[in-house]
């Protein structure tokens, strides 16, 4: 019985291998596309004054925040100065004190020869502390082989500061007065002492920062391409016979790409293509490759060139093309 249920595993296992290839799994991370595309391609853009509590402070947060974006390592983003929308706002005598309109926005940027304007209005900025009693026990009497028989039973005070960031972020295209983002982001950072945790509570002010932190990533991923991580399964080989030279390529890419490093893999992998432009491993490869990088229309042709090349459905390639037509379409 042992020896049948053995030998049903092994060619549960053999069929396996032949359905996936051989495949080894790798973390790393993938460039995804914004969560408002039509926000991500207004190249040149301004930002006005945010109203609520600390707006100026979050003003110079958001401007800093674009300014310092890298989508493979290429700012998206061109920055106007703030004394160039100072300037143009006082030629025009225009009124930026207070919750600032799409039509003023509009105005401004067509002044400043922006694409798109941002602007906003903080709906809260706070911290909260309660405080509460937390159970102690003590051992206040053992035996004489160290057990417990007795216990006190005791309360320490304790505090629970939390720390709330919440903002409405505005984008506007400047062309078509359409707005692109209006969206309520918040972020909350939380603290716990008590009367026995040998530090004191955090502060205020590192703990609003943190939250405001927070709800601007939010931001960020709304307006640009962001690296997630990701668990990717890489093909080693399919069922054809590539050249030594070629196997070898691949393999190294492979240890390269463990090694965190992709780009070298994606550069070896592209030569063994040159070298062998058969089989569905290779080209599934270069899909990758172009998946991580954020080019899905690029990752969709070669993944199917490998799913053409198949003559049994790989697990790999039928995950890969679901999970790309799905980021295209959510893109659409």
């Amino acid at each position: 019985m042992k020896r049948e249920k053995c030998a049903v595993l092994i060619s549960v296992c053999i069929s396996l291998i032949t359905f996936s290839g051989c495949a080894t799994t790798i973390k790393t991370t993938m460039l995804c596309p914004a969560e408002v595309p039509e926000a991500a391609q207004l190249s040149r853009i301004a930002v006005l004054p945010f109203s609520g509590p600390g707006g100026d402070q979050i003003t110079v947060d958001v401007e800093a925040l674009l300014v310092g974006i890298r989508v493979n390592d290429n700012p998206p983003f061109n920055v106007i100065e703030r004394a160039a929308l100072k300037k143009i706002v006082k030629e025009q005598s225009l009124h930026l004190t207070g919750v600032v309109d799409e039509k003023t926005a509009v105005t401004v940027g067509k002044l400043a020869g922006a694409e798109g304007m941002v602007f906003g209005t903080v709906t809260q900025n706070s911290t909260e502390d309660s405080r509460y009693s937390a159970k102690r026990s003590e051992c206040v009497s053992k035996d004489k082989d160290g057990n417990c028989t007795k216990q006190r039973e005791d309360k320490v005070g304790c505090t629970k500061r939390n720390a709330y960031f919440t903002f409405v972020p505005k984008v506007i295209s400047v062309s078509t007065g359409q707005i692109l983002v209006s969206q309520s982001l918040s972020g909350h950072t939380t603290d716990d002492v008590c009367q026995d945790s040998g530090r004191p509570l955090r502060s205020k002010g590192p703990l609003l920062s943190d939250a405001k932190r927070v709800a601007l990533n939010k931001f960020r991923r709304l307006i640009a391409p962001y690296h997630t991580p990701v668990e990717i399964r890489l093909l080693e080989k399919d069922d054809t016979q590539p050249s030594d030279e070629a196997k070898e390529k691949v393999a190294n890419g492979i240890k390269w790409a463990k090694a965190g490093r992709t780009d070298r893999a994606c550069e070896l992998w592209k030569e063994a293509h040159q070298l062998h432009a058969e089989g569905y491993a290779i080209p599934y490869l270069l899909g990758v490759c172009a998946e991580l990088s954020g080019r899905l229309d690029h990752a969709l042709s070669y993944y199917n060139t490998a799913d053409e090349n198949t003559s049994k459905p790989v697990k790999e390639i039928n995950n890969a093309l679901q999970r790309v037509r799905q980021k295209l379409e959510k893109q659409r």
